[in-house]
């Protein structure tokens, strides 16, 4: 005890918060230890007995997520039901006491059953938290049903921000030293694209002393997909200014800095999209429409980020 009292305010705070963070762990952990929930009726209509087992195993995998699943102690049962209609399958999961009676149900409409698992998830985050469907949409993890209205989709927004370099690919900058690059954004992601808002800074910060910063608007097509890796490209226009280097014989300070409009390509991939942070990680070319010295401004590099 003395020597806790000897110790600096600084280290004290950090044992407590420390001490905090545990019991925090703790209750959170005996609350989900508590809870177990058994699987109970499961309805497959019109499908096979692999669409059955394969249905049953996303169950019992997603379940032990949120729950134990010790039959013995169970004090809760899942039902579950999956119809085939014409164009698309019903889900619907029911929790119920062990009485029978129903205690929480959710229901949705999923075009295939690639999207069973997220489905499953999504539904058991809603039941456990008593919220709607729509509110538990994680970026990567909209089904396809929820974009059906023909003005309306989706989407899941967060910031994203980024380090890098990009190489001058012309004379414009009077040097074709590398410039390292910092980029802020916005971005808004969608099933099969992602709308952004960008901004992006570069300096020389060695003996070329060139700049540029872009302001860009633009989307990306998401053409291939899966749970771990996203892979894109698309296009942005906007607004942006270059500085060419100063330290160039010939550099003159009106015809060394040059602003006009920038288009951008953007090819990327972005890992762990469906987790709430994601690695961004992409090649972009941007061009400016204005001349420097009678040259055309154009860089490519390498960014790698993060969207959160």
């Amino acid at each position: 005890m003395k020597v806790f009292l000897n110790l600096s305010p600084l280290i004290k705070s950090q044992i407590f918060f420390m001490l905090l963070l545990s019991s925090s762990g703790l209750i959170s952990g005996a609350k989900a230890a508590t809870r177990n929930i058994a699987l109970g009726k499961v309805v497959v209509d019109r499908g096979s007995a692999e669409v059955r087992q394969t249905f049953e195993e996303i169950l019992h995998s997603e379940l032990e997520g949120f729950a134990n699943s010790d039959e013995a102690k169970a004090t809760r049962k899942l039902n579950a039901s999956l119809i085939r209609l014409d164009e698309n399958y019903l889900l619907r999961l029911t929790l119920l006491d062990l009485e029978g009676d129903p205690l929480e149900s959710r229901q949705t409409k999923i075009l295939s059953l690639d999207e069973l698992d997220i489905a499953v998830r999504r539904m058991l985050t809603a039941i456990f938290e008593g919220s709607p469907l729509r509110e538990t949409a994680e970026r990567g993890e909209i089904l396809r049903t929820e974009q059906s209205s023909p003005t309306r989709l989706n989407s899941i927004g967060g910031f994203q921000f980024s380090l890098g370099s990009a190489a001058p690919l012309t004379p414009a900058f009077h040097t074709f030293v590398p410039l390292y690059t910092f980029a802020l954004g916005y971005s808004w992601d969608l099933d099969h694209a992602i709308v952004e808002v960008r901004s992006d800074f570069g300096g020389g910060f060695n003996e070329a002393k060139t700049f540029l910063w872009t302001t860009t608007i633009g989307g990306q097509y998401v053409f291939w997909s899966n749970r771990t890796l996203t892979l894109y490209t698309g296009v942005s226009a906007g607004f942006g200014r270059f500085h060419a280097d100063q330290t160039a014989s010939y550099w003159n300070y009106h015809d060394g800095r040059k602003s006009g409009f920038v288009l951008t390509s953007d090819t990327g991939a972005l890992f762990f999209r469906q987790a709430d942070i994601n690695l961004d990680v992409r090649l972009r070319t941007t061009v400016m429409t204005n001349t420097i010295a009678g040259y055309v401004p154009v860089t490519t590099g390498l960014s790698v980020g993060v969207r959160f």
